[in-house]
């Protein structure tokens, strides 16, 4: 990317090279910038979740534990 930009800078390239060699990237940079919060918010709920089971499990386990008295 460094050494198309310098490529940019020294004439070698036109803006209108530049700008279509480099809009898909940026765009898809841009998609994936945006899709960020909305995976992160997903991650969390995981492990939400998995921390829940574990505690179900774990009331599971003791009342188990406990039903003979």
């Amino acid at each position: 990317m460094a050494r198309t930009h310098r490529l940019y800078l020294a004439g070698e390239i036109t803006a209108h090279g530049f700008g279509q060699f480099y809009k898909p990237t940026e765009e898809r940079l841009n998609q994936l910038t945006a899709e960020l919060p909305k995976l992160q918010a997903e991650v969390d709920l995981m492990k939400v979740d998995r921390l829940s089971e574990a505690e179900i499990l774990q009331e599971a386990t003791t009342l188990y534990d406990r039903w003979p008295s």
